[in-house]
C-alpha cells in the first residue's frame, strides 16, 4: 500500500504539533519505521517553522511516490525560509531538514509559499 496525497490544516498553534505527528504516523504506518522517524522529524520542523515564522493558513500535505515521501507545508507568508546562523534559541531547523532529506526547496505562490522536502520511504513488507 502506498499513500495517496493527504492534507491537514493547522490552526496556528505550536500545540498542534503532537496531533500532527500522530496524524502523520497513522498515514505512514505501512512504511519502514526508522524511515518514518526521519519523515516525522522533517515534518515537525517544517510545520514548526511555518507556525512560528509564517502566517495562516498553514496546510500540511504528505504524498508518497517512487520510494520517497514528499512533505509540503504551505503558509500565508510570502517571506521565503532562509537558513540562519544557529544560536541557543534556534536556527538549526533548515540544516536538520537538509540533513534528513534527499532534497528540499520552496516555491512562492499567490497566497504565500510552500516549503517541501522529500525523504526516502520504503514500504515495510511486514506491514
Amino acid at each position: 500500500m502506498e499513500l495517496e496525497a493527504v492534507t491537514l490544516s493547522l490552526n496556528g498553534s505550536v500545540h498542534e504539533l503532537a496531533h500532527l505527528r500522530s496524524w502523520a504516523r497513522k498515514h505512514l504506518r505501512y512504511a519502514v519505521a526508522e524511515q518514518v522517524d526521519d519523515v516525522i522529524a522533517v515534518l515537525d520542523e517544517l510545520a514548526s517553522n511555518a507556525l512560528k515564522h509564517g502566517a495562516p493558513p498553514v496546510l500540511v500535505r504528505l504524498r508518497h511516490r517512487q520510494g520517497f515521501v514528499r512533505v509540503e507545508v504551505s503558509d500565508g507568508s510570502a517571506e521565503l525560509a532562509t537558513p540562519r546562523t544557529p544560536t541557543a534559541e534556534g536556527g538549526r531547523g533548515l540544516y536538520l531538514i537538509e540533513g534528513l532529506s534527499h532534497s528540499w526547496g520552496q516555491r512562492p505562490s499567490a497566497t504565500g509559499k510552500t516549503v517541501w522536502a522529500e525523504t526516502v520511504l520504503d514500504v515495510d513488507p511486514g506491514r
